[in-house]
């Protein structure tokens, strides 16, 4: 999760010591306690204020006795966003980012609504089309906004197959797992075929992402894989039952010197009385 972490706030141009190896984990650990955990927060808000009205506003932390009122700040800002976890939003507000679990779920909050706010306007986008058709590469029209190649390879190929720029309305609902989400519950299902929908429904909570189960069978079923549960053989058939029976009775008055010819090849010490 760390690692995705770092991944989204690369790509939505954060350029802080947190990229640096273990900063990140260090940071999530301290919490509200950790001034570099606080900055971090403090710029995601800012970033995310520049595509949606916030009224709520959080400051970054100098030290850790201020940890108390960006908790109280980050408390009205997660209300206003109506974040769907309740141990960010339940409880005692001066203990809720003091744990790397709360921390990672807050970020995770953040980043997916940066995600769905983030979305270049039409102007930017017909004048990276423009560009194009001026003759200039990927490289040298990615350059202009800012955006990455890949993006800008995006929004030319949209003009060259449905002649439009922008991002039509999607029919339906939106999925609630997001492709790097259906990518993790699919490697796990085939590297282990006899995974549950509770065991994936936990590694995606884990994740950030809170479903049901039939959310997770639906994204399996449309990656061409159906559920399925394992079917109830009984232990002993009649016909097993019968034959053992048959041998019982066979055996009910033998010696014990016949006993002692019988090789057993599943022996197991059995006593009627005191400790086995």
């Amino acid at each position: 999760m760390e690692n995705d972490i770092l991944d989204s706030l690369e790509d939505l141009g954060y350029q802080g010591p947190l990229l640096e190896d273990g900063t990140l984990q260090a940071a999530l650990s301290g919490g509200a306690a950790s001034p570099e955990f606080t900055k971090l927060c403090a710029w995601l808000v800012s970033e995310l204020k520049l595509y949606c009205r916030l009224e709520e506003n959080v400051h970054a932390t100098n030290c850790p006795s201020e940890a108390e009122g960006f908790q109280l700040e980050m408390s009205g800002l997660l209300t206003e966003l109506a974040c769907p976890y309740s141990c960010l939003s339940r409880g005692d507000v001066t203990h809720r980012l003091l744990n790397a679990n709360n921390c990672q779920l807050l970020l995770n909050s953040k980043l997916s609504t940066m995600a769905k706010t983030r979305e270049l306007s039409k102007d930017v986008r017909d004048k990276t089309v423009d560009l194009h058709k001026a003759g200039m590469g990927y490289k040298t029209v990615a350059m202009q906004p800012g955006e990455k190649v890949t993006t800008v390879c995006a929004i030319i190929c949209k003009k060259k197959k449905h002649k439009i720029t922008v991002n039509l309305p999607q029919s339906g609902a939106p999925c609630k797992i997001s492709p790097r989400g259906v990518s993790m519950i699919m490697r796990t299902v085939r590297n282990q075929p006899r995974t549950t929908r509770e065991d994936l429904l936990n590694d995606l909570k884990a994740a950030g992402t809170i479903v049901t189960k039939k959310t997770i069978g639906n994204a399996l079923r449309r990656e061409g894989l159906k559920s399925c549960s394992g079917r109830e053989v009984q232990l002993l058939k009649k016909a097993h039952v019968q034959a053992r029976l048959k041998f019982a009775n066979e055996h009910l008055n033998s010696s014990e010197e016949i006993w002692v010819k019988v090789l057993w090849s599943d022996e197991t010490k059995f006593e009627l009385f005191g400790i086995n």
